[in-house]
Parts: C-alpha cells; sequence; structure tokens
C-alpha cells in the first residue's frame, strides 16, 4: 500500500516524465540519423551492411523502435561522410 502514498505518487510521474523525455532524444536522434542516411543517398540495406546488421534494424533504429547504440552512430556518421 506504500505505493499510493502522494509522495509516492509525484516520484512515479517524475520516472514517467524522464521515460518520455528520453524516448523523445531517441526519436529526435533515429530521424537525424535517417536524414545523415538519406543525404548520404544510401538505402536501409547498404547502412545496414556497413555497421554488419539486417535493414530491418536500421529501420527500427531510424523509427525509434530501438536505441541506436554510440559506437554504430560513430561509424554510420562517419559512413555518411560526416565528421
Amino acid at each position: 500500500l506504500e505505493s499510493w502514498k502522494p509522495e509516492n505518487a509525484v516520484e512515479k510521474k517524475g520516472v514517467r516524465i524522464m521515460a518520455l523525455t528520453e524516448k523523445k532524444r531517441m526519436n529526435s536522434v533515429a530521424s537525424v540519423m535517417k536524414r545523415l542516411r538519406e543525404n548520404a543517398g544510401l538505402t536501409t540495406r547498404q547502412a545496414a551492411g556497413i555497421i554488419g546488421v539486417t535493414h530491418t534494424t536500421i529501420s527500427q533504429f531510424e523509427t525509434g523502435k530501438r536505441d541506436f547504440p554510440s559506437l554504430r552512430i560513430e561509424k554510420l556518421v562517419k559512413a555518411y561522410g560526416y565528421t
């Protein structure tokens, strides 16, 4: 019953807000990565080949369904012609 105390409700709302903020950040990174890939003229299959994943994984990264690991971001950004 402790979880029903008002102070816990506020804490839970804070956690939810942080989770929503993290989701927005992921979606922002995902949309930038998609734009960079498209500007480089690469398909999801070509991008996938660069980092050794499937094109489905690239699609999931770019739609925010999966988090982009930072090492893969770095490798893709370089492959897309950015430093």
